[in-house]
């Protein structure tokens, strides 16, 4: 015997409730494009008064004034400083040039490889889209990021990561040899990539 209750999900309220999560994402969306420009004015009064990007005493500050956190409230809450750091970072261009030297190589564990490349490409809020399944380290990798991981392709990507010997076209390769390599410009950049093709 099944027993409904009221407002149970099951009981029809489902559209509803996906409509009150879409204006809630709405919301969300607003207030984090207010949050960049107040980032940015921030950056600018920091960057006047040559003062570091990353100012752990406000973030303890900032704690101190949510002593009840859960776990997962505050690892929100670490995500959310690091967009705020990011936001404050003066990048001039994702499209940051790639240096043309001879490529940083790592041997090791495929599965270890998978979660290193993961650490790399991936920062809060990327858009990883996987052409095929990815390795459960990598997703692993990816979500401690923060990364969100999409089945499919992008037709414009940040950085593209294949399995394969030969750079090519990639950013970074990984081989069945137990070996990744990566172009050196991505090792020196302070690049955000917000769309990861992995193939």
């Amino acid at each position: 015997m099944v027993v409904y209750f009221i407002g149970d999900v099951t009981s029809g309220s489902l559209e509803k409730i996906r409509e009150d999560v879409f204006e809630n994402t709405k919301e969300l969306l607003r207030l984090f494009e207010e949050r960049r420009n107040l980032s940015r004015r921030i950056s600018i009064i920091k960057s006047r008064g040559n003062l570091d990007i990353r100012d752990r005493e406000r973030e303890i500050r900032v704690l101190k004034m949510m002593p009840d956190l859960d776990p997962v409230q505050r690892s929100i809450l670490n995500m959310i400083f690091e967009y705020t750091i990011w936001c404050e970072f003066k990048v001039e261009s994702q499209d940051h040039e790639k240096m043309q030297s001879e490529p940083f190589i790592l041997n090791g564990s495929m599965d270890i490889l998978e979660y290193f490349a993961s650490t790399i490409c991936c920062s809060p809020g990327s858009e990883v889209y996987a052409s095929g399944e990815l390795n459960e380290n990598f997703k692993l990798g990816a979500a401690k990021k923060g990364a969100h991981i999409i089945n499919g392709k992008s037709d414009r990507v940040d950085f593209r990561i294949g399995h394969t010997d030969d750079l090519g076209d990639y950013d970074m390769v990984l081989s069945d040899k137990g070996e990744i390599k990566i172009r050196t410009g991505v090792i020196r950049s302070e690049g955000i990539y917000m769309k990861v093709q992995v193939d």
